[in-house]
């Protein structure tokens, strides 16, 4: 199930984390339900279940995602001054103190 789970964010082009849910049919077939690629990330979600049985804290999963998209962007070339985003906001109010372009 691991393995389709993966397949399935990969193919959908998929980023940092999603939730991809499955259903098991009576006759042991397995199907896929849906990806959701921003699934909600609050303490008691199934999310963050499936995080904590993965062996993760939350503080360590909500870490991983930002740092996942910390990375990405850092590829990315440099915004020129003055243009604003939601992308430069959120990134200096999840990790205070990193300048970003």
């Amino acid at each position: 199930m691991e393995r389709a789970g993966i397949t399935a964010f990969q193919a959908l082009g998929l980023r940092d984390y999603a939730r991809v849910d499955f259903r098991l049919a009576r006759d042991g077939k397995v199907y896929l339900l849906e990806a959701n690629p921003n699934p909600y990330l609050y303490s008691t979600s199934e999310y963050i279940k499936g995080a904590r049985a993965s062996g993760r804290t939350y503080a360590q999963t909500i870490l991983e995602i930002v740092e996942l998209a910390r990375a990405r962007y850092a590829e990315r070339p440099a915004r020129s001054q003055g243009q604003s985003g939601w992308l430069q906001a959120g990134a200096a109010v999840a990790t205070p103190g990193v300048n970003y372009p």
